[in-house]
C-alpha cells in the first residue's frame, strides 16, 4: 500500500464494493486522440481538450496528447495548465521538435500577454466589425426613403464604438501579413505554401495569429482528401497541414507515398520530408531509450526477487539445521535465536499471503510472528498495511487497527524508513477520515 495512493484507494474501494466497474482499452484513447484532433482542426478548441484530457486519463504517458494538449492550451490562452503540461511532456522528450516549438510558442504568449497587463495605456478591445447606425444607411427605394423620415433623430455612437476607416482599411502588419494578403489576392494554396516556408525557418511563428487561415485550411483538403486521396494536392496539402498542426506521424504516413510519385510537389515535398526524417529519428530514438530503461527496470526487479527469494532460502535452512540440531554451537541453550528465526519465516509467509491479496491468512501469521518475537517492528509495520487494506474492502474498523499497529511500530524503531512510512499513513488515515465525515 502506497501512502500517496491511499485517498485515491479509498474512493476506488467504494466503487468496488457497490459493484461498478468499468473497462478500458488502448482503442478508447486512440478514439479520443483522433477525436480531440478533429476537435482542433475544426476549431473546436475546448471540445478538441476534453478529448485530449481523456486520452491522458487513461494513459498518462501519452507523449503525443500533451503536446496537443498544450497546444490546445495556448491557443486558449490558459497559459499556465499549457506551462504545466508542456513540463510534463518535456520530461519524456526534453529535446523533441514539438516540445520545443511549443516551449518558444508558449514564452512569446505569456511574454506578450505580460507586456499588454503592464501597459498604462491598456484599453478595452473593441469589438470585431463595422457597426452603421440604420439611419446612416443610404437607400435608393423612395418608400424605404420615406420611412426613413418617420425614424428617430440620429444618435451618434459612444466613443468607444468610433472607428477610424482609414485605420480600419489599412494594410495588415505582422509576421503574417504577406500570408493573409496572399490568400485574399492568390487563394489559399498560395497562402499555405508561404506559410509552410516560414514556419519550416521559423516554428514560433505558429503562435502568431492566423486570421483562421489553418482552420480553413484544414476544412477544405480533410474533406478533400476524403473525397481524393489519390489527388496529389489533396493529399500534399492535407499532409502539410497536418504537419503543421504537429500530427507528425499522421503527416508522414501521408506524404510518405508521395516520395514515389509526387505528381510535381517534389520540390514542395522535399523540406517537409527532410523535417518528418529527423523527426522520426529522434522519435525512434526517443521510444528505443524508453525501451531500454524499462528493461533495465525489470532487471532489477527480478534481481530484487532473487536476492529476496535466497533470503527467504536462508531463513528456511536456519530454522531447519535449528531444528535437527546440526548447528548446535550457534543455537544457544535458552532458545532465544530459534525463536527469532521461527518468527523471521513467519513473517516471511505473511508478507508473501499479503501481497496476494489473502489479507486474513497474512494477518494470522504476521500474529504467529509477533507471537515468537513481539519486537519485530517491520511485522508490525507490516501488520498496520495489512489492516488498512482490510478497512479500504470494508471493514472501516481496521483504521483504528492500522493506526494503533503504526504508532507501535515507530516506537520499535523510530529512526527506521518504516517508521517515516508509518507516520505518514497515519497522516493520510486521518485525512481520510475527514473527508469522508468521520
Amino acid at each position: 500500500m502506497s501512502k500517496n495512493s491511499l485517498k485515491g484507494a479509498i474512493l476506488a474501494g467504494a466503487f468496488v464494493l457497490s459493484g461498478i466497474c468499468y473497462a478500458q482499452t488502448p482503442s478508447d484513447s486512440d478514439y479520443f486522440l483522433k477525436s480531440g484532433i478533429d476537435c482542433y482542426n475544426k476549431g473546436m478548441l475546448d471540445d478538441a481538450a476534453i478529448e485530449f484530457e481523456n486520452v491522458l486519463l487513461l494513459n498518462k504517458m501519452s507523449f503525443e496528447a500533451k503536446v496537443w494538449l498544450a497546444q490546445t492550451y495556448i491557443d486558449l490562452k490558459q497559459l499556465d495548465k499549457a506551462g504545466e503540461i508542456l513540463y510534463e511532456a518535456a520530461l519524456q522528450a526534453p529535446d523533441h521538435p514539438k516540445v520545443v516549438q511549443l516551449r518558444e510558442i508558449l514564452g512569446k504568449n505569456a511574454a506578450e500577454i505580460k507586456a499588454a497587463e503592464d501597459s498604462p495605456s491598456k484599453k478595452r478591445l473593441r469589438p470585431f466589425g463595422l457597426v452603421i447606425p440604420e439611419n446612416k444607411v443610404k437607400v435608393n427605394n423612395p418608400e424605404i426613403a420615406l420611412l426613413s423620415l418617420d425614424t428617430e433623430p440620429e444618435i451618434e455612437p459612444d466613443e468607444d464604438k468610433k472607428i477610424n476607416l482609414k485605420d480600419y482599411f489599412k494594410k495588415k502588419s505582422g509576421p503574417l501579413a504577406d500570408v493573409l494578403e496572399l490568400e485574399r489576392t492568390t487563394g489559399i494554396t498560395a497562402a499555405l505554401d508561404l506559410y509552410l516556408s516560414k514556419i519550416l525557418k521559423d516554428p514560433s511563428i505558429g503562435s502568431q495569429d492566423d486570421q483562421g487561415l489553418l482552420m480553413r485550411g484544414n476544412r477544405i483538403f480533410s474533406d478533400r482528401f476524403s473525397d481524393n486521396a489519390f489527388n496529389p494536392e489533396n493529399r500534399f496539402y492535407y499532409g502539410a497541414l497536418l504537419y503543421i498542426n504537429g500530427s507528425y506521424a499522421d503527416a508522414l504516413e501521408t506524404l510518405e507515398p508521395m516520395k514515389a510519385s509526387s505528381g510535381g510537389y517534389s520540390e514542395k515535398l522535399r523540406p517537409i520530408m527532410a523535417a518528418l526524417d529527423k523527426w522520426k529519428l529522434m522519435e525512434d530514438e526517443r521510444i528505443a531509450q524508453l525501451k531500454k530503461a524499462e528493461a533495465e527496470r525489470r532487471q532489477l526487479e527480478e534481481l530484487a526477487r532473487l536476492k529476496e527469494q535466497n533470503k527467504k532460502k536462508d531463513v528456511w535452512d536456519e530454522l531447519k539445521r535449528r531444528r535437527t540440531g546440526t548447528d548446535a554451537k550457534a543455537a544457544p541453550s535458552d532458545g532465544t535465536v530459534s525463536e527469532a528465526a521461527l518468527a523471521a519465516a513467519l513473517h516471511t509467509q505473511g508478507y508473501d499471503l499479503y501481497k496476494k491479496g489473502k489479507l486474513d491468512e497474512a494477518i494470522e501469521k504476521y500474529n504467529e510472528c509477533l507471537a515468537k518475537d513481539d519486537k519485530n517492528a517491520e511485522c508490525v509495520y507490516h501488520l498496520g498495511l495489512a489492516w488498512t487494506d482490510k478497512a479500504l474492502a470494508g471493514d472501516i474498523s481496521g483504521f483504528d487497527r492500522a493506526v494503533t499497529y503504526f504508532e507501535q511500530a515507530i516506537r520499535l524503531d523510530p529512526n527506521s524508513k518504516n517508521a517515516q512510512e508509518a507516520t505518514s499513513m497515519i497522516r493520510d488515515i486521518n485525512s481520510a477520515r475527514q473527508t469522508m465525515g468521520e
